[in-house]
């Protein structure tokens, strides 16, 4: 089995050498690995390893299993720090013997690729202008989250490359929204010619739905790495018409980053407010993230390197975990195709930053707090984690 795919980008590095020599003593021809990665949803954990159920796969035996046997080469206290969920071995932060030391978290490594590729269907069959349109905005904000992990990223609606400015793409995706829908195996076998003929280190491909049978699918991907992303009918298909949509041609051709964000996002068509990409508000998330950096920057004092431990208060304690991976679910939305689970880690981040700073009893406090005080060093980490944010991907 080749090695994870992430690998590089392992936040305890440390405990994932640990595991793997359990696993090279106890299965010397297996070479299965699996980096300690951020989890969105924190019940289950801050950072968590899918090493059982990848061996488990290779051995044929329940993942259960191999989590039995590993925990038997470790001792009491090294056992206590995991906690076991559907196969993944998850541990938190904290500075109780059942949880990981900031201090043991390593600097997080950007995955580097030659390229990228990523494909967005023409309108399908079932599937409204709109709906399409959605698919389009999902394409060229996957690009932007991928420009920091690829030397080469290529966009194509069907199979037509697409290297124009961010204006002209959005007039090409409402012209492609006009016409007939094209049926799924045409999309399927221009696709997989492209595909083959590529060479991308991973090949995107956001449609409506399944564009392959299970048996063909297999075929091309023994030798090309394809990550296939589908959507809820919902979510693509709401009320507005080809005629109401094209109101908003300009609007979002003037504003293409807050439009490429919001038409991303997870709301159900039905549910989303087109008017928020030219308005200044939270919906509004490219807005509300140079808002944030800026509220930060004038009211809290810069420093060079803040430095603070594990916070007693659950909401420092989620601004921590959400401002030091956030980086890391971009990684994500760029190499898994992540990106609304990016897009709701960053929103947490940033109703929790201003809910802080909107709390009357912390503003009072900055008058008199000193530099060292631990909500200065947290809001000064969150404060360069989202400008570095903001710089990588132009967001």
């Amino acid at each position: 089995m080749k090695p994870h795919f992430l690998a590089a980008a392992d936040r305890l590095p440390a405990l994932t050498k640990k595991l793997s020599d359990i696993v090279k003593a106890k299965w010397p021809s297996s070479s299965v690995s699996a980096p300690f990665l951020p989890i969105a949803e924190l019940s289950f954990g801050h950072l968590g390893s899918e090493l059982p159920v990848r061996l488990g796969a290779e051995l044929k035996i329940p993942a259960s299993e191999v989590t039995k046997i590993i925990f038997n080469h470790l001792n009491e206290t090294e056992r206590q720090i995991f906690k076991i969920f559907d196969g993944f071995l998850n541990v938190e932060l904290g500075k109780g013997v059942r949880t990981i030391p900031l201090s043991e978290i390593s600097p997080l490594s950007l995955v580097q690729l030659k390229q990228i590729a990523i494909y967005i269907s023409p309108l399908q069959e079932g599937e409204t202008a709109f709906g399409f349109v959605r698919r389009a905005a999902v394409g060229a904000l996957h690009r932007r989250l991928a420009a920091p992990c690829a030397a080469d990223i290529k966009l194509f609606i069907g199979k037509e490359l697409l290297e124009i400015s961010p204006d002209q793409y959005w007039l090409k995706i409402f012209e492609q929204a006009s016409l007939p829908p094209c049926q799924n195996k045409n999309i399927a076998q221009a696709f997989e010619e492209s595909i083959l003929q590529g060479g991308a280190e991973i090949s995107f491909v956001w449609s409506k739905d399944e564009l392959w049978q299970q048996q063909d699918f297999k075929k091309i991907t023994e030798a090309n790495r394809i990550i296939p992303q589908y959507f809820n009918l919902h979510w693509l298909n709401g009320s507005i018409g080809a005629r109401d949509l094209n109101k908003f041609l300009d609007i979002i051709a003037r504003n293409p980053r807050s439009a490429e964000i919001i038409l991303s996002g997870t709301d159900y068509a039905d549910d989303l407010d087109l008017s928020a990409i030219a308005n200044k508000e939270r919906a509004n998330l490219h807005w509300y993230l140079g808002q944030t950096i800026e509220r930060l920057s004038n009211l809290i004092p810069s420093l060079e390197n803040p430095v603070f431990n594990w916070p007693d208060d659950k909401h420092l304690q989620l601004l921590v975990l959400r401002s030091l991976f956030i980086e890391d679910f971009m990684l994500q939305a760029a190499v898994l195709g992540q990106l609304k689970c990016f897009l709701t880690v960053l929103t947490e981040l940033l109703d929790g930053t201003n809910r802080l700073l909107n709390t009357p009893a912390f503003r009072q406090s900055l008058n008199q707090a000193k530099s060292e005080s631990i909500e200065i060093m947290i809001l000064n980490f969150i404060t360069k984690s989202l400008r570095k944010l903001e710089q990588e991907i132009s967001l």
